[in-house]
């Protein structure tokens, strides 16, 4: 059946869906573009927060997964520590999966560690635009290297 023998319902209801799927695919192909700007906008915002291991407070530790990239984090630990077990308090800077840096919280995390009297493990995770945003993947090697090495 050709379009032009179609009913008028038949013919607006494909007219319809047809501008519908061209609105869609450029509102998808903006807001592509929108994340991919953001993400490189973000790269540059994050790199300039970072500081240089130097200028920590607290100290960076960098763990090692084979076949998947490096995750890292700062470690806190109070002034007035002594050889006791103490908490462990893991923070993940906000953001919302796009924007910031775990270096951003050097001076809470420290301010943390030495009011609370607790480890402060701030993690540095992965951002939405460079894979699925999941917290707890990030938060696992953390967890389990902190529990088979301590800090």
């Amino acid at each position: 059946m050709k379009f032009k023998e179609l009913s008028k319902f038949w013919k607006r209801t494909i007219i319809t869906l047809s501008a519908l799927t061209v609105i869609f695919a450029l509102i998808f192909g903006s807001l592509v573009g929108f994340l991919t700007n953001m993400h490189t906008e973000n790269e540059v915002l994050r790199n300039t927060l970072k500081k240089p291991d130097s200028e920590l407070i607290g100290q960076r530790l960098v763990i090692e997964r084979k076949g998947k990239g490096d995750i890292y984090a700062n470690v806190y630990i109070p002034k007035t520590a002594s050889d006791e077990k103490l908490p462990v308090l893991f923070n993940a800077h906000g953001g919302g999966f796009f924007l910031g840096d775990a270096d951003e919280m050097d001076s809470q995390c420290d301010y943390w560690a030495n009011d609370w009297n607790v480890i402060v493990v701030s993690i540095n995770y992965t951002f939405f635009t460079k894979g699925h945003p999941v917290l707890h993947r990030y938060k696992y090697p953390h967890f389990a290297h902190v529990s088979e090495n301590g800090c």
